[in-house]
């Protein structure tokens, strides 16, 4: 297991905010985890996570947000493919407390997320991708691989995405999926939920149906086609859009 000492702090305690319980100042620390190749699976519970591809080099390194005045449990950890994200605040006197973190990964790592209850994001990841919340929005900008979303209570926003194959499901929130390139494999599925999916002009095999909404089809439909997009929802309307 890799627990690294903080190499970098922010600034400041504000006191007189956080002795009035209402400070929206933070403060962030990062660890640089090491080395790292091969598959990533992070745990996270209680807070909001944004990870993209470093730019350079195959560490991985982890940015805390905590609200000033407060401490987390603990520090992140890593043990082998597994990056444990799911320490608390510590028990402050003063004011609510919340936690926030970035995470950079070297290019090309595969990437699964176990997410408890807190907002995940996730930007220009190009390997295979896998993010599950019980609670909280899930949102992806820019993917190039295969991806899996699943939440159950959130929206999930899928944004220029190149990916080939992508399967969402929400038990409760809204989906909406766009396209920068023509999808192979598309898979929605909501109980109680809206629907939108936004894709490159082409012909696709469309398979749409909802229990209680309505249905707005501007795709090209080919029964023949290599290109399939499947949505079902028990309520909530779908709109399939060229882009």
């Amino acid at each position: 297991m890799r627990i690294a000492a903080p190499i970098t702090a922010a600034m400041g305690l504000v006191l007189a905010a956080a002795l009035s319980g209402c400070s929206s100042e933070t403060d962030a620390t990062t660890w640089d985890l090491g080395s790292f190749s091969g598959d990533l699976t992070i745990e996270l519970a209680g807070a909001d996570l944004e990870i993209r591809e470093t730019g350079s080099g195959d560490a991985i390194t982890v940015t805390r947000h905590v609200t000033s005045g407060r401490e987390a449990e603990a520090d992140p950890a890593l043990d082998g493919g597994t990056l444990d994200l799911t320490a608390g605040c510590d028990s402050g006197l003063f004011g609510d407390c919340t936690i926030a973190y970035e995470v950079t990964v070297p290019a090309g790592s595969p990437v699964t997320v176990e997410g408890d209850s807190g907002s995940v994001t996730a930007v220009a990841l190009t390997a295979a991708t896998s993010i599950g919340t019980d609670n909280g929005a899930i949102t992806v900008e820019d993917a190039a691989g295969p991806l899996d979303l699943r939440t159950d209570n959130g929206s999930i926003t899928v944004d220029d995405a190149s990916s080939k194959n992508v399967a969402a499901a929400a038990s409760s929130g809204a989906v909406d999926l766009a396209f920068s390139d023509i999808p192979d494999l598309v898979s929605v599925t909501t109980e109680n939920g809206a629907v939108t999916v936004t894709a490159p002009a082409a012909g696709y095999r469309v398979t749409a149906a909802t229990d209680n909404g309505s249905i707005d089809n501007e795709l090209t439909e080919d029964d023949a086609s290599p290109h399939h997009i499947e949505v079902t929802t028990e309520n909530g309307a779908i709109a399939l859009r060229n882009a």
